[in-house]
C-alpha cells in the first residue's frame, strides 16, 4: 500500500469531478499527470471523495486518543509525593489513580522508572 501526499489526494479529488465522477478516468489522469504506473485503488477514491464532502479536505485528522503528560520537574516531585503518601499501594493502582504514564518509583532505595502503554 502506497501513501499518498496531500497533493497527490487533491489532485485524485480534482481528477475525479473533472471526469464526471468516473473513478477510472480518474485514475488515468493520476498516472498521466504524476508519470505513474500506479494509481490509487477505488476504493481509496472513494474514501478520499467522502473525506472530502465530510471535512472539505483531503488531510487526515488527528486520530483519538489518550494525551501524553510532559514529564517536567513539577510533575515528577508531584508523582513522587504522591506515591510517598500511598505507600501500600500496587503500583498498577498508582498508575490509574495519577493517570500518568511515567511514575517515577523509589522501592528499596532503587530508583526506576515505569512506562505504561
Amino acid at each position: 500500500m502506497q501513501n499518498y501526499t496531500t497533493m497527490q489526494r487533491m489532485k485524485v479529488v480534482e481528477f475525479y469531478y473533472q471526469s464526471q465522477q468516473s473513478i477510472i478516468q480518474a485514475q488515468r489522469k493520476y498516472r498521466k499527470y504524476f508519470n505513474s504506473r500506479i494509481a490509487p485503488s477505488i476504493s481509496m477514491i472513494h474514501r478520499l471523495v467522502e473525506r472530502f464532502h465530510k471535512q472539505g479536505s483531503v488531510c487526515y485528522l488527528p486520530r483519538a486518543g489518550k494525551l501524553h503528560s510532559s514529564i517536567i520537574p513539577e510533575n515528577v516531585e508531584r508523582l513522587q509525593g504522591s506515591i510517598e503518601e500511598c505507600a501500600g499501594t500496587s503500583t498498577r493502582r498508582l498508575v490509574r489513580l495519577c493517570s500518568a504514564y511515567y511514575i517515577i518509583c523509589i522501592c528499596s532505595h532503587t530508583r526506576f522508572n515505569l512506562c505504561m502503554n
